[in-house]
């Protein structure tokens, strides 16, 4: 009696599992990600918020006031300059004053944060927000 003949036999008449629905599946998910996402990462509008003035601190030390429209249109201590002006207008300001960052509502938020890495680079860090 030869055991090794039905071993083999019964492993002969077993079948692979059938990858090729499943890669096929998984390739079209892929592209359609590829597609859907940058879609719906730029359709996200961002909005920045106004508050009220009654909850800002009382600052005693100096307050420089910056009202941002856009990057063109950048009011610093009643002077008007553009975003590539303003690290020389900021130096002019010592670091420990505090910063009043005027946005206006229609204001992206990248032509907001380049604003603020401008004002960290200058090391200005006490920065309060208000709405216009």
């Amino acid at each position: 009696m030869n055991f090794n003949d039905d071993y083999e036999h019964d492993s002969e008449c077993s079948n692979p599992i059938n990858m090729i629905p499943m890669i096929d599946i998984m390739l079209v998910l892929l592209v359609v990600f590829m597609i859907a996402m940058p879609v719906i990462s730029s359709s996200v509008i961002q909005k920045v918020q106004s508050a009220d003035n009654s909850s800002l601190p009382e600052q005693s030390e100096s307050v420089v006031e910056i009202e941002v429209k856009n990057l063109k249109n950048i009011i610093l201590e009643k002077q008007t300059i553009s975003v590539e002006d303003l690290p020389s207008a900021l130096g002019d300001c010592s670091a420990e004053s505090t910063v009043t960052l005027i946005i206006d509502p229609d204001l992206t938020y990248h032509d907001l944060s380049m604003v603020l890495n401008i004002l960290n680079q200058s090391g200005m860090h006490n920065i309060v927000f208000k709405g216009s």
